[in-house]
């Protein structure tokens, strides 16, 4: 199913339209799936600035569930930004098939065993923040555009590291290495 018909599926959702009515400042916040044997399940978050909260809608088939507002998941400080339907050009599929054409060509040792997609907006861009579990143990995070398709950044790095400097992650970051050069 396409990104904007799941919303408007959401959209015309009695559950939804109640809540909404009660938070009419609520924005879209993200997208969020995980895409298993070919089976995605939706979550969709509203994001409402004045609590400060999260409210996320599941969608399975025809059913929506809605959750009761969480506190969010953000650096402090940091405020989280609205998702413009309107900049969502690139649908799923297409983004899928771009951050898998790119872990085939340039990390075909890492074998994707789980997808993780969240569609939101990071910085001043909207992306498709697509995590690949590996089956070495490591997380690929390929972010594309949603309004052009393009690979806006790529990074490899293990799940578990060892090293003396304690149990931080070490980042290979495309961005960071083409800074350098």
């Amino acid at each position: 199913m396409l990104v904007k018909e799941i919303l408007a599926q959401l959209e015309a959702n009695p559950a939804f339209v109640s809540w909404h009515k009660k938070n009419p400042d609520a924005c879209l916040a993200h997208l969020f799936c995980m895409v298993e044997n070919d089976v995605t399940t939706w979550q969709v978050g509203y994001y409402n600035k004045k609590t400060d909260t999260i409210t996320s809608f599941d969608i399975i088939d025809s059913d929506i569930k809605v959750y009761p507002p969480e506190e969010v998941f953000k650096k402090k400080g940091t405020g989280v930004k609205e998702l413009k339907q309107e900049n969502i050009k690139i649908d799923l599929d297409d983004a899928l098939r771009v951050a898998r054409e790119l872990q085939q060509q340039k990390y075909p040792a890492e074998t994707p065993i789980k997808e993780i997609v969240v569609l939101q907006t990071l910085a001043a861009e909207q992306v498709y923040n697509i995590t690949y579990v590996t089956k070495g143990f490591k997380t690929l995070n390929i972010k594309v555009s949603s309004e052009t398709g393009k690979i806006v950044d790529q990074q490899l790095a293990p799940i578990f590291s060892f090293d003396k400097g304690g149990p931080e992650e070490k980042v290979e970051s495309e961005k960071k290495k083409s800074k350098k050069k």
